[in-house]
């Protein structure tokens, strides 16, 4: 599941932060390994992201929407190669 989020702090809406990532099922088999009389447990975690902090004028929305289409490339590819066709 790809999760974005994005906060603009209402100091005159000019301060960002943009963060995406991938929440991912997970298996933890630490736990487990220890003790087999427990079941695995699957939760959720962060497996992959990338964030921004900055500063933009209330005339440049347009340049968070683009900051966000960049971090999403940016996931895509790093998801491709990772898995190859």
């Amino acid at each position: 599941m790809l999760v974005i989020v994005i906060t603009v702090v209402a100091i005159m809406q000019q301060l960002y932060y943009i963060s995406v990532g991938v929440v991912q099922a997970v298996l933890l088999l630490r736990e487990y390994e220890d003790n087999k009389n427990l079941s695995p447990k699957i939760e959720f975690a962060e497996t992959w992201s990338v964030e921004n902090i900055g500063y933009a004028g209330n005339q440049r929305i347009r340049f968070i929407r683009d900051s966000v289409k960049n971090y999403v490339d940016i996931f895509l590819n790093a998801y491709l190669e990772a898995n190859p066709k």
